[in-house]
């Protein structure tokens, strides 16, 4: 992605946590909103189930009638199933099996990657829409009709984790930094914690009114459709508001993320990489009988990565670290989380023969994040790679106070003479 910037004045909001309704301005970096060109039209009928994405990046959308499509990152569309019975939320396993929640059948079905349809869940639903699953392939379901969120064992077994005044057709769900889980309301604008023991709070209120659809989180945020006011917002892990993509007025053109144009934005989800939102729009009239088509449009996020390749390209090494401070200065992607994008970038440096940039990668990641034993090991990692073995024993050292038990730093010190 080529990196575009923008002259803005930045509003800040005094107060824009847990539940304010005002949005914050973003800095100067524009994301940019797409259109996927798809093989195969995706028919619906005035509605739009969930989106979800597997770890090769393919993506699966649903229609909230019979249908589920995979599609491949270049557009190309396999019906994997004609059988469901209001096909909403959806979710992947670690197995790549696919979880498709029926919300008038109050039922989920799962899909093998050949396509083999099977009831998973036949009872204890009721009108089931988002799915997220943790990482012992446990299921959490909320259930718009009946407000509550289930759990769901990998054997099928269904029992309630939260019932709660506070949901209001529960409609999406995704797993938050802290490993809670967040649920958007369909019937007001609040987005609602829940505690992997049940404990029910409220977190924000996203503005824009009632019609919160689906949620995903990326890299330090949550971005939330907004159905209804054809919006998609970005929300911190401290409940602030921002707005992300969608000019407010329904339609399907794409460009600068805040003024182009979504219709009826309902399931979102992110890529493997963390960097394109995919999200179903519809091309058509929402809630209506009529055959209408669904649209899936991409918003490429601007990324720390962008901005370095970006920089580095114009003025090679000697920009880097003020390329890597303008970003971390900006009021809101300042606060993303960029260990594991940067680790992954410098290792890309390293293959790519080119050491002193690596090197200079890993050394503006930990310190920037000098409480991250990730960070500090993976410099001491480029020390040693370099034979710099002084420097890459002082890393692993550091790397041991923040995490005592850190195996890898504590055998790395043992292999260089460094152990005590």
């Amino acid at each position: 992605m080529r990196v575009t910037f923008r002259i803005v004045t930045f509003v800040f909001v005094v107060g824009c946590t847990l539940a304010s309704p005002a949005l914050i301005a973003q800095g100067p970096f524009t994301d940019v909103v797409g259109t996927l060109p798809l093989s195969d039209e995706l028919d619906s009928r005035g509605n739009l189930g969930g989106v979800t994405v597997d770890r090769l990046g393919f993506i699966y959308v649903a229609n909230f009638r019979d249908a589920v499509w995979r599609i491949s990152p270049e557009g190309e569309v396999v019906t994997l199933a004609r059988s469901l019975y209001g096909s909403s939320g959806n979710a992947v396993d670690s197995r790549g099996d696919l979880y498709q929640a029926n919300f008038f059948g109050n039922t989920i079905d799962r899909i093998t990657r050949a396509g083999e349809v099977s009831r998973f869940v036949d009872e204890g639903l009721q009108g089931p829409v988002g799915i997220a699953i943790g990482d012992d392939d446990t299921l959490y379901v909320v259930n718009c009709s009946g407000n509550f969120v289930a759990r769901v064992s990998p054997e099928g077994e269904v029992s309630r984790l939260a019932d709660s005044d506070l949901f209001a057709c529960a409609n999406g769900i995704v797993f938050g930094p802290d490993e809670s889980l967040y649920v958007t309301n369909f019937n007001n604008h609040d987005i609602i914690r829940v505690t992997t023991a049940g404990e029910v709070s409220k977190f924000t209120t996203v503005p824009g009114g009632a019609g919160n659809a689906h949620i995903t989180f990326s890299k330090g945020f949550f971005y939330v459709t907004k159905i209804l006011a054809n919006q998609i917002l970005k929300v911190s892990a401290a409940g602030e508001v921002y707005p992300l993509a969608g000019s407010g007025q329904p339609g399907h053109e794409d460009g600068p993320a805040e003024a182009a144009s979504l219709a009826h934005p309902n399931g979102i989800t992110v890529s493997p990489t963390g960097d394109v939102l995919y999200v179903n729009t519809l091309d058509g009239e929402f809630r209506g009988s009529r055959p209408a088509r669904i649209t899936l449009r991409t918003v490429e996020l601007v990324t720390l990565t962008d901005v370095l390749e970006s920089a580095m390209e114009e003025g090679g090494l000697a920009v880097l670290a003020d390329a890597y401070r303008s970003y971390g200065e900006d009021p809101v992607r300042g606060r993303e989380d960029t260990v594991g994008e940067m680790i992954a970038f410098g290792y890309r440096h390293l293959a790519g023969g080119q050491p002193a940039e690596a090197l200079e990668i890993f050394r503006l990641n930990a310190e920037a994040h000098a409480d991250v034993a990730a960070a500090q090991y993976q410099l001491g990692e480029a020390f040693r790679y370099l034979g710099q073995v002084e420097a890459a024993v002082g890393q692993y050292r550091r790397t041991l106070v923040l995490e005592p038990e850190h195996g890898q730093a504590s055998a790395r010190l043992v292999q260089l003479g460094g152990g005590e």
